[in-house]
């Protein structure tokens, strides 16, 4: 026999964040014999954020009580002095100190080159250095300062990391016209990195002006892509995944009897670069103050660092019989292992549609209207070519309502994703539709110097809560579902070319 016990007297985590981020970009232009305009700029850019959680319950310390019979585990909310003792005993804090610290230095040249029938020839070429230093450490402490492993915290998940790599990179682009109307784009990248292997990017566009109102064009991009800092450097991790153990279960499966069993999630220092290929092929088309644009895109990943979704680990071992990533006692699952493994791949497909309108001007006041619409026809991801489960939003909206008056802009910002099943296996629940709304006000040569401004907003501003799951998304830019949050940022930029040489 098996007894599963959760922890329900220490209450919620009580998260709070403290996120500090900047970025500031310093460079030179100029030109050589008025034909080669040269550029060399320096980037700094460097985020930090600190989170703090309570609540977090030591798997030792739990023992300890439970030995001493301190800790009841008949009633984990008992009001006896001994027990809500021995829950205060058995609490921990989390801290958690995230870094990511680039420095860039990148140099181009740029110029005409030869005519062709349909205009002339352009051409880039540069190098860049870059030095990328990152850090997730997570330290879990008692109430009196003691800290513990991340192994002994129960179902917290987390992983710390610290590593660093240098890139030197070198890039080309000639962008050129064989035949009037007609334009193709060639660029490509190499970069070779300290932790894994050289990797680069080709692009292949092309446009074509069928009309005066609509072009056609079909870009095509490769890339190889180094695997992530935190990927190569985290240290194993501990999670409490909830699954259903289909090896043993005998009623239905939408029935089926949810346990958190222990999974340890393991690194992988040795992972290859992964592979990504998209392709789109659309059209632009522009009548008086009305443009309009559709696309079709497809992208494929493949040789992608992944761990497989734990409930599918458990549903091939029940296939096969027998596995050597989930281990029982008794026939009873006591652990599963998830490593991590170049054997990821995903693809994606669908349509996007965009318009925009300039509703010219009301007074001193300047209005226009953009939306876009993404309908996602295909996503499916699988780990060692087993399909992972999971469901996505079909249907993506955002739209914009902008308006300015001399150096003050106003935009007005409403997103919406489409239900999802819960599980691609089904029975399990669905999100529903979600809506939010959100406005950004930007003031422009502040305080009369030229390039300083001021912006400041709040993203979901109806505070909506999310119909997605809370999966931490590193950019509040991109994570309107996660809560209202205002926001000030200060961008200034200011520039001169130097003299001719």
């Amino acid at each position: 026999m098996t007894v599963s016990h959760r922890f329900l007297a220490h209450d919620n985590r009580d998260w709070t964040e403290d996120l500090n981020e900047h970025e500031v970009t310093v460079g030179v232009q100029g030109t050589l014999q008025d034909i080669v305009s040269w550029d060399l700029s320096v980037n700094r850019y460097r985020r930090n954020e600190r989170e703090i959680g309570n609540t977090f319950v030591s798997e030792s310390l739990a023992l300890e009580a439970i030995q001493a019979g301190d800790y009841d585990l008949t009633n984990p909310r008992s009001t006896d002095p001994d027990h809500q003792a021995a829950v205060g005993k058995m609490a921990l804090s989390m801290k958690r100190d995230e870094v990511v610290d680039v420095t860039g230095v990148k140099g181009a040249l740029q110029g005409p080159g030869f005519t062709l029938p349909g205009g002339g020839l352009q051409w880039a070429l540069g190098i860049e250095i870059e030095n990328r230093k990152g850090k997730d450490i997570l330290k879990h402490q008692d109430r009196v300062g003691k800290t513990y492993l991340l192994e002994d915290v129960l179902g917290s998940g987390g992983s710390s990391y610290q590593g660093s790599r240098w890139r030197r990179s070198g890039f080309a682009k000639v962008q050129f016209s064989p035949l009037p109307r007609w334009t193709i784009l060639l660029a490509a990248q190499l970069d070779d990195c300290t932790d894994v292997r050289s990797v680069y990017e080709r692009t292949v566009a092309s446009a074509w002006c069928a009309n005066e109102l609509v072009t056609l064009h079909g870009p095509y991009h490769k890339d190889l892509a180094p695997p992530s800092l935190s990927d190569i450097h985290s240290k194993g991790t501990v999670y409490y995944s909830a699954i259903c153990d289909t090896k043993t279960r005998t009623n239905p499966q939408t029935n089926c009897h949810i346990t958190q069993s222990k999974t340890l999630y393991t690194n992988n220092p040795d992972l290859e670069p992964g592979q990504s290929t998209t392709w789109s092929l659309g059209g632009t088309t522009e009548l008086a103050n009305l443009s309009l644009a559709v696309d079709w895109f497809r992208v494929e990943q493949s040789h992608l660092p992944r761990h497989a979704n734990t409930q599918s680990i458990v549903d091939r071992e029940a296939e096969k019989g027998s596995s050597g990533l989930v281990m029982r006692t008794n026939d009873v699952i006591t652990e599963i292992r998830n490593p991590l493994v170049n054997t990821g791949e995903s693809s994606v497909s669908g349509l996007r549609l965009g318009g925009g309108t300039d509703f010219g001007r009301l007074g001193d006041v300047a209005m226009g209207l953009d939306v876009y619409w993404a309908d996602v026809t295909e996503g499916e991801s699988r780990v060692d070519g087993v399909v992972q489960p999971g469901d996505f939003p079909q249907h993506r909206v955002h739209a914009i309502f902008r308006t300015s008056r001399d150096n003050v802009a106003a935009v007005w910002h409403t997103r919406a994703i489409s239900g999802y099943d819960n599980d691609s296996r089904g029975g399990t629940g669905r999100f529903a539709p979600w809506i939010g709304h959100g406005f950004t006000v930007e003031l422009r040569d502040v305080l009369g110097m030229e390039g300083l401004a001021l912006q400041s907003g709040v993203i979901n501003l109806t505070d909506r809560g999310p119909s997605v799951g809370s999966m931490k998304i590193p950019r509040v830019q991109v994570a309107p579902t996660q809560g209202s949050i205002p926001f000030v940022a200060v961008r200034f930029s200011s520039g001169r070319n130097c003299p001719d040489e």
